[in-house]
This record gives structure tokens, C-alpha cells and sequence, in this order.
């Protein structure tokens, strides 16, 4: 009697329990069953956070044929894990130093390694690897009226996002004297810097390069015109310039300027020695500057090596392998000091 007393006791708790958490999991299966669907705004959010680490920040700085310094910023696309980026030609045109910004805020040299002015369209390499790439678009099957999203880096303001449509598809153009061709036509806010930046779908995924901007003319003022290189385009271009750019040795560099010192100039100035490379300019992103070279430096000894003049400093220089550590023996005022120089790449061929 007991045994069975027992039994019937245990069988009526578990049957209490059932009948006590089967509601809850119920509710819960249901909840999950009938959560709502994520909304077209938060599926674009997604998206945007998904891209904005495929584009960079590119500044570009050179020398006018006028003798007038220019600095130039836009934007690049990150294509390729290894530190390849694609930008507007007319970004880095005629640029003597190339800065990118990737999107963690860390900045490299970019050395150019190759360039179609007829299309606008530049490649540009950084010492990188593990990037993150894009997702890519079909860009020849846009239609009218879809969502278009630019992410660039107009006036200086970083990874600035703005959303319109696709207003037209295969415009041609004519602007800084090319001819562009079957282009995407957008109201989403292109401007100054936001040129090489992605153009993007609602899925986050790359279907354009912005490149231009419609201003009006003759007095008028035009809004909501703005203009990207097909993805699709883009990218056979890059094919074309990346299986040249095997043709290209990048040059060494570490981002200085310099003139000989002179026993003349030593005793002018009051020099601790009567020759070397005196350091007139450094690059504010270079080698240089991250070693601790200063300008006003004089350069005596590089690698055991004597440098009495420029020429000696560019013949090591240009011996060395971009990767390499360049010991530098330098007065600075009074004091001899040693520093050491990570070579890096030229930013042009």
C-alpha cells in the first residue's frame, strides 16, 4: 500500500509540472515563432554598419606645375585583404604622399600602383593585411526608384552616410574634362571628398564608386545630383591595372627632404659638423616622423655607412627594401643621436 501510495504521489507532482511550465514554454515558442520581421529601416542600418569599414579616407598632397602645394581628400573602396583600395584618379592625381585612414582611425603610406585618367579610377596599396572587403552588387541590374546609400568623407566629415534613390541608370556626363560613361545617377548627397566612396544598395552591398557631382551652371545651382561609376565597371578596370601592376618595383621611402651641408654653411650657421644631409621637411604621416626625425636634423651616419651629401643618403636609401629598419646616426643641436627608420613605399611610380 505504501509502494503504490507513493507512486500515485510522484505521478500526480509531475503531472503538476507539466501542467505548470507547459504555458511558459509554449509562450516562449511563440513569442519566437511570431517575432515581427526586422523593418526596412533597421534592415538599411544594418547594412550601413555592415560597409562603412570597406571605405577609407585618402589625402593626398603634391605640387601644382605652378609651384603651388594642394592638398586633395576623398575617399577609397578596400577590394582586396592585403591592402589594396580603389579610388578616383583625380584624388590622388599628380600626388607626391598618399594618407588613408582606415576605419579603426589607424593611418598608412599608400603608395599608388597604378591609374586610368580616361576613367577616373585609381588603385592604391597600403601595408595591410586581414582587411575587411565588400560584398558586391550587380550593378547592371539597378532599377529606378531602389535605394542608393553614399558613405564617404565630404568636407572633412569622416564616414558620413546619406540616403536617396537610384534616380537614373547608363548617364553620361561630361565633368573635369572626361567624358563618363552608362554612370548611376543618385540623390543621395555627394560633395567634395566624398569622391571614391561606395555607393550601396539596401543589402549593404557595393554597387557604385562616387565620383561626381552636378553644381549647375551658369549661375544656377543644382541639388541632388550626384553620380558613380558602376560597380561593375569599376572593377574590370582594377583587373586591367592590377595584372600591370606586377610591371611596378615600389621605391623606397621614409618621407624627408634635405640639402647638403657645406664646411660653408657649417661655419655660417655654426654647425656641430662640416658635412651630412641637413632635414629641411618631413612628412606629417611618413616614416620619418613616426622615427623621431625632426626637421633641422643633420643626417651623418646610415647603417655604418658615412653620408656626406644627399647623393650617399639616396644611394643607401634606394639599396634598402620597403620593410626594412634604417639605422640614422643625427646631431640635433648639440647631441648625437641614433634613431631608427622603418622604409615604406614611394606613393607614385
Amino acid at each position: 500500500m505504501c509502494i503504490k501510495y507513493i507512486r500515485n504521489y510522484s505521478i500526480a507532482i509531475i503531472a503538476i509540472i507539466i501542467i505548470t511550465i507547459l504555458p511558459v514554454f509554449k509562450l516562449s515558442v511563440d513569442k519566437k515563432a511570431h517575432a515581427a520581421p526586422p523593418t526596412e529601416e533597421q534592415k538599411i542600418i544594418k547594412a550601413i554598419k555592415r560597409a562603412k569599414p570597406w571605405v577609407v579616407n585618402i589625402r593626398s598632397t603634391g605640387m601644382r606645375s605652378s609651384g603651388s602645394n594642394f592638398v586633395e581628400t576623398g575617399s577609397g573602396i578596400i577590394i582586396k585583404t592585403n591592402g589594396f583600395i580603389l579610388t578616383n584618379y583625380h584624388v590622388v592625381k599628380g600626388s607626391k604622399n598618399v594618407t588613408v585612414t582606415i576605419y579603426n582611425g589607424k593611418k598608412y603610406h599608400a603608395v599608388v600602383v597604378g591609374s586610368s585618367p580616361r576613367e577616373d579610377l585609381a588603385v592604391v596599396r597600403i601595408n595591410a593585411t586581414g582587411l575587411k572587403v565588400p560584398k558586391w552588387g550587380n550593378s547592371k541590374v539597378l532599377k529606378v526608384g531602389q535605394v542608393a546609400i553614399a558613405i564617404g568623407n565630404p568636407y572633412k566629415f569622416d564616414w558620413t552616410v546619406s540616403r536617396g534613390i537610384i534616380s537614373a541608370v547608363k548617364r553620361n556626363i561630361r565633368e573635369r574634362g572626361i567624358v563618363y560613361r552608362e554612370m548611376i545617377q543618385t540623390d543621395a548627397a555627394i560633395n567634395p571628398g566624398s569622391s571614391g566612396g561606395a555607393l550601396i544598395d539596401s543589402r549593404g552591398k557595393v554597387i557604385g564608386v562616387n565620383t561626381a557631382v552636378y553644381a549647375g551652371r551658369g549661375g544656377h545651382s543644382a541639388q541632388g545630383l550626384g553620380f558613380a561609376i558602376p560597380i561593375h565597371r569599376a572593377l574590370k578596370v582594377v583587373g586591367r591595372l592590377l595584372s600591370k601592376q606586377v610591371l611596378y618595383k615600389p621605391k623606397p621611402w621614409i618621407g624627408i627632404s634635405g640639402i647638403d651641408v657645406t664646411p660653408q654653411m657649417a661655419d655660417d650657421n655654426m654647425l656641430p659638423v662640416q658635412c651630412g644631409v641637413l632635414i629641411t621637411n618631413i612628412y606629417s604621416v611618413s616614416p620619418a616622423k613616426r622615427g623621431g626625425l625632426r626637421k633641422g636634423d643633420i643626417v651623418v651616419i646610415v647603417n655604418d655607412k658615412s653620408v656626406r651629401k644627399v647623393a650617399d643618403f639616396k644611394r643607401i636609401l634606394n639599396s634598402s627594401s620597403p620593410g626594412q629598419i634604417l639605422k640614422l646616426t643625427v646631431w640635433r643641436e648639440e647631441k648625437c643621436l641614433t634613431l631608427s627608420i622603418k622604409v615604406t613605399q614611394r606613393s607614385s611610380k
